[in-house]
């Protein structure tokens, strides 16, 4: 007679186990399922973004793949068994301590995530820690996670530090403006409104003379006033915006520039320039002359410079203006200098046009500013003609 398996009461199959004892089926599907669960924690917790680690104590009893990375563990070594402290390092003790024993306190209640943030200065490391924890077949362990937070800290306190430029810089463009103001203010009270009322007095009193010589040379005194004021008309509206920029184009106004500086500030300039105007549009333009213009009164003013050299070419779609002198040479950090509104307005133009603004002390002395700007793409450059043979 054939014998049969047994059954339990409810008529499910029974298998035997090693230790004569018998699970239905139903109990082995379960237990399937929770390895099968258990697989898919274990493979979650290895490859989540996030560095986890389970503590017993202030022993590291198990870590994911992020924390090994967080912590720069060469591949396929492990940081179990290892103390927390001997990770961390020994300076994080006394604010993990604490933090530790509070969520060790609460595994027999509802767990609270405690938080806390440690600077670590081995490499000037921030890292954000929230420990919790995690009652386990009755005994306690914590789940700590680590979060390195250094680099977001540094873009926040750069985020920071620009905002803080940008008010000062909006604020010295106000006060700038106001100060553009009361000088044409004053130009035009002193050199134009005193030589025209000087004319009209002296137009007021010409008469007839019987000495021709007195009358020409009163007549050639008020011929040679006027084209005084004319010529500081000519001057202040340069100042404001110069035409010949707008006539003639950047390499045109460029040099008329630095002739004037050099006139005006004593000092030597020399201009390389290309053969036509670069592809730029009118705001770059403008901006690059602004540039120049504020980069020889920094030369003259602060970095006593007597020799300055000017460059303007096209690379790699880019426009590459070049400014170096024979001066004392840029201060540390002199673009971020506080009240140093010169460097930070160059800066700004340029940026805002996607650009950008590198400064640099070369060696043999003296300061080099060189600044980027995009070309415009769709300029129609005008080829040559062709020569033809008579």
């Amino acid at each position: 007679m054939k014998s049969m398996p047994p059954t339990g009461a409810s008529g499910h199959l029974l298998d035997a186990r090693p230790d004569g004892c018998f699970d239905t089926r139903h109990e082995q599907g379960v237990r399937h399922e929770l390895r099968a669960a258990q697989r898919r924690f274990e493979l979650v917790f290895e490859m989540a973004p996030v560095a986890f680690c389970i503590l017993d104590g202030e022993r590291v009893i198990a870590t994911n793949r992020a924390f090994e990375t967080l912590f720069d563990r060469p591949a396929g070594s492990s940081s179990r068994e290892t103390s927390i402290y001997a990770l961390l390092g020994s300076e994080a003790r006394p604010q993990l301590e604490p933090l530790l024993a509070q969520a060790a306190a609460e595994c027999a209640g509802d767990p609270i995530v405690h938080e806390c943030a440690l600077t670590l200065s081995a490499g000037r490391r921030v890292l954000e820690v929230g420990v919790a924890a995690l009652p386990d077949a009755g005994r306690c362990t914590l789940q700590m996670v680590v979060s390195d937070v250094t680099k977001r800290n540094l873009e926040r306190a750069e985020l920071e530090h620009s905002r803080h430029e940008l008010r000062q810089l909006s604020a010295s463009v106000v006060r700038a403006r106001e100060g553009a103001r009361l000088h044409i203010a004053r130009e035009l009270h002193d050199e134009l409104g005193q030589r025209l009322s000087a004319l009209k007095l002296d137009l007021a009193s010409l008469e007839p003379a019987d000495d021709a010589g007195a009358f020409a040379e009163r007549v050639g005194a008020m011929l040679g006033m006027l084209d005084e004021t004319m010529t500081a008309v000519r001057r202040i509206a340069a100042d404001l915006r110069p035409l010949m920029l707008d006539d003639l184009g950047l390499n045109a106004a460029l040099e008329w520039l630095a002739r004037e500086s050099a006139r005006r500030m004593g000092i030597e300039v020399t201009v390389h320039l290309g053969r036509q105007d670069p592809a730029l549009d009118d705001d770059a333009t403008i901006a690059a002359y602004r540039i120049v213009q504020e980069a020889l009164t920094n030369a003259a003013r602060h970095a006593r410079a007597t020799d300055v050299h000017i460059e303007l070419r096209e690379a790699a779609g880019e426009l590459l203006l070049t400014v170096q002198d024979n001066g004392v040479g840029f201060a540390p950090d002199a673009a971020r200098k506080t009240g140093s509104f010169g460097l930070l307005g160059i800066r700004e133009r340029a940026q805002l046009l996607g650009g950008s603004m590198h400064t640099e002390n070369p060696l043999g002395g003296g300061a080099r500013l060189t600044v980027r700007l995009p070309l415009r793409a769709d300029r129609d450059r005008a080829a040559p003609p062709n020569e033809t043979s008579p």
